[in-house]
């Protein structure tokens, strides 16, 4: 016998496996590669099935726990989330999966964002994820003001992540692309 596999970065809600496969749409950015995968993944069966498979999938060649990170921001929310939550019940004790809430369209341009991070961490989130905050992050416009505000009454090692909270000139809407394909804030903001 030997230890079953660990696959310590894994996407269960974007999982493509077992749909029908789509050609390659290429992006010139980041962020446009974000908008061309949310596009896609809208056409295709929704997250618990689709990480059900996925992790079907890892089972049957020996994974036994793995980490998947879940997309969680103002316009998501934590749909995801309770997606892969109900798939990882599914397999309660078959497969360990620890899960990452990870704001990849950016906390300060998609305001709102912290907030559904504090309440990932609260329905059962265990890890905050995140990517480089000068690349997805750089102040956007719209935004008026940041503060470093600290929880107040906050106990050693609680979960509260809200260091910091962006204060944006109007709307919670996350920054989309135009039709050149650059972001830009919704009209209004």
């Amino acid at each position: 016998m030997v230890p079953g596999f660990v696959d310590g970065h894994i996407h269960l809600d974007k999982s493509f496996f077992g749909e029908t496969w789509q050609p390659h749409r290429p992006a010139a950015s980041l962020r446009e590669r974000l908008a061309v995968e949310k596009a896609m993944l809208a056409d295709v069966r929704p997250v618990t099935v689709r990480a059900d498979v996925l992790i079907g999938q890892a089972a049957s060649l020996g994974t036994v726990a793995m980490r998947s990170h879940v997309d969680v921001d103002a316009t998501t929310g934590l749909s995801h989330l309770h997606a892969v939550m109900a798939a990882r019940e599914k397999w309660r004790g078959r497969m360990d999966i620890e899960l990452v809430a990870f704001p990849q369209a950016g906390i300060l341009t998609c305001p709102g964002t912290a907030e559904v991070l504090d309440a990932a961490i609260r329905e059962g989130a265990e890890v905050i994820g995140g990517i480089d905050p000068l690349g997805m992050d750089a102040i956007p416009k719209g935004i008026s003001a940041w503060s470093s505000e600290s929880p107040k009454d906050a106990e050693p090692g609680s979960t509260s992540i809200s260091t910091k909270r962006v204060k944006a000139a109007s709307g919670r809407s996350c920054a989309s692309p135009n039709e050149r394909g650059h972001w830009a804030w919704p009209a209004g903001s």
